[in-house]
């Protein structure tokens, strides 16, 4: 099984928060978190102690995906905050129909009401 997290807004997650948390509740510690498509990976203990806002809901997510299913893989799928929902949608869709293990379970902890959304991402999101 895979799992993976989809963060955005300049978020990041921290390597050693995540490794405390684990620690902390007896968690095994033997999978990691890689990076997924786009290349920014957006881990760094130095970001997440400089700017605790940019460490939040990214960082919050890996824990408890890390938590509640440990042994799965772990990926990260970081999109640029200048990005529309559409282009996440677009690329997003591409590389899980262009991937021969797509990750069973993906937590995208983003919302915004449909009527902030474009009609093309509606579709595209209602399509996948």
């Amino acid at each position: 099984p895979s799992q993976m997290v989809y963060a955005s807004l300049d978020q990041y997650w921290s390597p050693s928060d995540r490794a405390t948390f684990q620690r902390q509740l007896d968690i095994p510690q033997d999978q990691y978190v890689r990076q997924l498509s786009l290349g920014n990976g957006r881990s760094g203990d130095a970001e997440c102690r400089s700017s605790v806002g940019n460490c939040l809901e990214a960082n919050l997510d890996v824990q408890y995906m890390m938590g509640l299913s440990p042994w799965s893989k772990m990926g990260y799928w970081y999109m640029d905050a200048e990005s529309s929902m559409y282009d996440f949608l677009v690329s997003f869709a591409e590389y899980m129909l262009n991937t021969e293990q797509p990750p069973h379970v993906i937590s995208i902890s983003y919302g915004l009401p449909e009527i902030g959304a474009s009609t093309s991402a509606i579709q595209l999101f209602n399509t996948l």
